[in-house]
C-alpha cells in the first residue's frame, strides 16, 4: 500500500489514510515511503477530529436546483445507525436514541455528543441503560465542532502527498465510531464538491471491522463513490 501511494505522490495524488490499526504509525513508515510522500499524521487522541457530528448533510439531486439538506430526524437516524453498528440496540433504545438525538438536534443549534448523556437517561430505562453503554464513547470528546468540513484543507493541503488520521490511543470501539462518523463527513464533502477527474484515493485497512450495511458510508462509496472521484483502497486478511 506504500509503494501504491507513493506512485500516486508522483503523480501529485493526495490520499487519505484512516488507521484504526496501529498499521501505520510513523514507525511503520518506510523511509523512501517519508521522502516521496511526506506523510503528515493527525492524532485524533491529542488533536481531536474537527468534524461536527450533528452537522445537517447536502445532498445534490440536480444541479439546476439547491442542495436538499437533512432534516432532524434523517441526522438522527444517520447517528443511531452509527452507535447500532457499534452496540447491540433494542427496538426501545433505538426509538430512544432516535428521540433524544432528534429533539436536541431541533432545540440546540450547538448540540453536543456529550448532550446525549444526560437527556437519555432522563428519558426512559432503555434509555439509561444506553447511556451506559455510550458514556466511554463520548467521555473520550473524540470531536471538536466545526461547521465546515476539513477535508478541501487536508486533500489540498501543499507539501503533504499522504494524510494519516491516526486512531491510536483510544479505544477500539471509539475508534469505530470516529471512523464511521469520518467517513459520513468524507461522503458528503465527496457529493458536493467531488469530481471523477480528481480522484481521492482513501485507504481502509482491516475493512471487516466497519459497517458494510446498506446505506452506510462504504456501501455508498463502494456503489457510486467512482463519480465523486472517490478510490478506495481496502485491505483485510478475512
Amino acid at each position: 500500500i506504500q509503494c501504491l501511494l507513493a506512485e500516486m505522490a508522483q503523480q501529485r495524488l493526495r490520499s487519505l489514510i484512516v488507521d484504526y490499526t496501529d498499521g501505520f504509525l510513523p514507525k511503520q513508515m518506510e523511509p523512501l515511503f517519508s521522502e516521496k510522500t511526506l506523510p503528515k499524521n493527525h492524532f485524533v487522541v491529542t488533536e481531536r477530529l474537527p468534524i461536527n457530528p450533528f452537522r445537517r448533510q447536502h445532498q445534490i439531486i440536480d444541479p439546476s436546483i439547491p442542495a436538499i439538506e437533512e432534516n432532524s430526524y434523517q441526522v438522527a437516524t444517520r447517528i443511531q445507525s452509527i452507535f447500532g453498528s457499534i452496540f447491540e440496540m433494542g427496538d426501545q433504545q433505538t426509538a430512544a436514541m432516535v428521540r433524544i438525538l432528534q429533539s436536541g438536534i431541533e432545540e440546540d443549534p450547538n448540540f453536543l455528543l456529550e448532550d446525549i448523556l444526560p437527556r437519555l437517561r432522563a428519558d426512559s430505562q432503555p434509555g439509561e441503560s444506553l447511556a451506559n453503554k455510550l458514556e466511554p464513547l463520548v467521555m473520550a470528546k473524540p470531536f471538536r465542532a466545526e461547521e465546515n468540513a476539513v477535508w478541501e484543507e487536508i486533500l489540498a493541503s501543499a507539501g503533504h502527498w499522504v494524510h494519516i488520521l491516526q486512531l491510536k490511543g483510544l479505544a477500539r470501539e471509539i475508534q469505530k465510531m470516529v471512523t464511521e462518523f469520518t467517513l459520513w463527513d468524507l461522503w458528503d464533502y465527496a457529493q458536493n464538491t467531488g469530481s471523477k477527474n480528481r480522484p481521492i484515493p482513501i485507504v481502509l485497512d482491516e475493512i471487516q471491522n466497519l459497517d458494510h450495511r446498506s446505506d452506510s458510508p462504504i456501501d455508498k462509496m463502494l456503489r457510486e463513490g467512482r463519480k465523486f472521484g472517490l478510490a478506495l483502497m481496502l485491505a483485510t486478511q478475512t
